[in-house]
């Protein structure tokens, strides 16, 4: 009997030992559940902000595609007829920012050892004048110290690519077309076009963008042998015609701005670029924190670019078939 008691009282024990823990275990339970919070997760938005800088004029006409063209053009007229030739356009200069690509004239100068050619633009007459504005871009000059050699440069006008911009090489005659041309026996070349005067086989042509223009232009300027530096290498040069001639009305930006160009410019303000104009492509990223029950981004995009007004009408003269 006493046996039987106490198998019992240990069933009983066991039975009541279960009960309490099972109602631990459900507490436990229930208070993890109660008092759990949401779980907010902190994720970064990224937003990509796409923006072109400005490009200015000196940036529309690298000079050392002239390298190329010196030693494939055989005189003056024909290096003027391929610099206004859009196929491939080697500048986009817009001077006056009306959406065409500006004409580029060039002159012939200089005599015996030294000799020159100018390459300038001619803008639209003041209001109440009737000469167009010249500007001019840049000159090449040629010396020759032997029958058979002699050096060049470059120089781009300060207004335009800044003080001290030259690019300079040594020649052989025979390598260049141009230079053996400009030492042989022959008229002074004076471009006979200019504003509103265009040959007939000339159609001005819209500007490209800085990039476009500048995959245009690698291969003329990839292999190129001029040595770019800050003074003069020459000893002795002729002087060009058209030195120190800088247009008043010139909207495109200028790396060094006249007196009067810059109080025309502040009363002409360059306008937003449109698309398809000059500018340069660039990215940057800028991030931020939120706070979110999920990872989430989002993509803006702004453009800022530099100047150009809407084209106007194209210019033609009596000798043209189309021009700026």
């Amino acid at each position: 009997m006493k046996i039987q008691n106490i198998v019992i009282c240990v069933f009983a024990l066991i039975v009541v030992a279960s009960m309490f823990s099972n109602c631990g275990s459900r507490r436990h339970y229930s208070n993890s559940y109660t008092t759990s919070t949401p779980v907010r997760e902190t994720v970064e938005t990224r937003t990509i902000v796409a923006s072109q800088d400005l490009v200015d004029a000196s940036e529309q006409f690298d000079l050392r595609v002239l390298e190329q063209l010196l030693q494939e053009t055989a005189d003056a007229g024909a290096l003027e007829k391929r610099l206004n030739n859009n196929s491939p356009a080697l500048h986009n200069l817009d001077l006056d920012e009306d959406g065409k690509v500006d004409y580029i004239q060039v002159e012939e100068y200089g005599a015996e050892s030294n000799r020159g050619l100018s390459l300038f633009v001619e803008l639209p007459p003041l209001e109440g004048e009737t000469a167009p504005q010249v500007q001019e871009i840049a000159s090449i000059d040629i010396s020759k110290e032997t029958e058979t050699t002699g050096t060049y440069e470059i120089q781009g006008n300060p207004h335009i690519y800044g003080h001290n911009h030259y690019y300079h090489s040594s020649f052989g005659i025979g390598d260049y077309l141009m230079l053996r041309w400009m030492f042989g026996d022959h008229d002074r070349y004076y471009s006979p076009y200019g504003y509103n005067r265009y040959p007939y086989t000339y159609s001005s042509w819209n500007t490209q963008s800085y990039d476009r223009y500048q995959s245009t232009t690698r291969s003329y300027t990839a292999g190129s042998s001029l040595n770019r530096t800050s003074q003069s290498s020459l000893s002795t040069s002729a002087t060009s015609p058209n030195a120190g001639k800088n247009a008043t009305n010139i909207k495109a930006p200028l790396k060094n701005p006249t007196t009067t160009q810059k109080s025309f410019q502040a009363r002409n303000p360059s306008k937003q670029i449109k698309s398809g104009g000059f500018g340069k492509s660039t990215k940057t990223t800028s991030s931020s924190s939120a706070t979110t029950s999920s990872y989430s981004s989002s993509n803006s995009k702004t453009t800022s670019s530099p100047s150009i007004r809407s084209s106007s009408p194209s210019r033609s003269g009596s000798f043209s078939g189309g021009g700026k």
